[in-house]
């Protein structure tokens, strides 16, 4: 579905942390989940091995839309574009849906590691639902390493929910956040994950 972006080409995404940030300990259970503050914005990221081959996650990632039923935090993924995706994601109730639209960007780093980075972008296509909270500065990154005949997943995300969410309420969300984006990922391949 995505575009193959070669080692070096260098795709910039603004405002990923820097290979120095310093990670704060968020949870260890059920995945462990780190976050980093970089000026106002806050990034976390969780890492868990799942149960399936590089090949087969990457296959899944790129091709998310054919997948759509089987993400249990997504309410619906429509393509937009061959690289541009509006993604609606379920929020418990009484708190509003949110959603984003992004540009997914896939990079082979070489050396059994591959990457997909999104950012959020603005479409006439996509306009804004009512009652959604829409993420107009989202973006993150899915990080796959291969393992043996399994695959090491980091997902790092643009941790801020917009609308009405408390600040009490965001360790929690991220947690959840962490622990569901690992699960959906491990479901769609048909297996489980493992907490590093």
């Amino acid at each position: 579905m995505f575009g193959t972006v070669l080692v070096g080409f260098g795709v910039a995404f603004a405002g990923l942390p820097a290979e120095d940030a310093k990670w704060e300990s968020l949870a260890t259970k059920p995945v462990p989940v780190e976050c980093t503050e970089q000026g106002e914005v806050t990034w976390c990221r969780a890492k868990a091995r799942v149960l399936a081959p590089i090949d087969q996650v990457v296959a899944s990632l790129r091709n998310m839309a054919d997948n759509a039923d089987k993400y249990e935090s997504i309410l619906a993924i429509e393509k937009v574009a061959d690289d541009v995706m509006h993604i609606t994601l379920d929020f418990p109730s009484p708190l509003a849906d949110r959603d984003y639209v992004a540009k997914y960007v896939y990079a082979d780093q070489g050396s059994g590691v591959h990457t997909l980075r999104w950012s959020s972008v603005e479409r006439a296509d996509a306009p804004p639902v009512e009652g959604v909270v829409r993420l107009d500065a989202y973006q993150g990154e899915w990080r796959l390493e291969a393992a043996d005949a399994s695959t090491w997943v980091t997902y790092m995300w643009h941790a801020h929910y917009g609308g009405s969410l408390p600040t009490f309420a965001l360790p929690q969300a991220r947690k959840k956040t962490a622990g569901e984006a690992l699960k959906d990922i491990a479901s769609v391949n048909d297996t489980t994950y493992e907490r590093k």
